[in-house]
């Protein structure tokens, strides 16, 4: 597959999860930015496919615009550390036996009915069917994170 058509298809693929209504109450409810998921995301794709996407290539798959490497890797190291910081708020909570087992059970559910949802949402089709589950499944999340 040339270059072009590995960087058109990711683009696509960016566009599809960045639309995506599950990913958008997920991301505004996390520590990261829309930039910061998107370059993860990039930063990803060019690592899963190595030399085929070059240092240069990586900093045109933004949506909107080219951006510098200087920018690119500074709103990486910045997503990178809100991540870390995340994963550090976990262990912190972990170590002072604020975040037991059964506290993190129901959002280990979530998580597995949000893969499940995921999948249902690819292959059922009916779009109206996955919104209203999307809604309810947010719903829920939403009362156990303030509950």
């Amino acid at each position: 597959m040339q270059i072009t058509d590995l960087t058109n298809k990711f683009k696509e693929q960016l566009k599809i999860i960045m639309s995506d209504p599950i990913v958008k109450i997920l991301l505004e409810n996390s520590c990261l930015t829309e930039v910061q998921l998107e370059t993860l995301l990039i930063d990803l794709y060019q690592k899963e496919n190595g030399d085929e996407i070059s240092q240069e290539a990586k900093l045109t798959l933004r949506r909107d615009v080219k951006v510098s490497r200087g920018a690119f890797n500074r709103t990486k190291r910045q997503a990178m550390r809100n991540v870390a910081r995340s994963i550090y708020t976990i262990l912190l909570l972990g170590y002072l036996g604020l975040l037991e087992t059964n506290h993190l059970e129901p959002f280990m559910e979530l998580s597995s009915k949000l893969k499940t949802l995921r999948e249902t949402i690819d292959t059922c089709g009916d779009e109206e069917l996955a919104r209203e589950l999307a809604k309810n499944l947010l719903n829920e999340i939403r009362e156990k994170a303030l509950g």
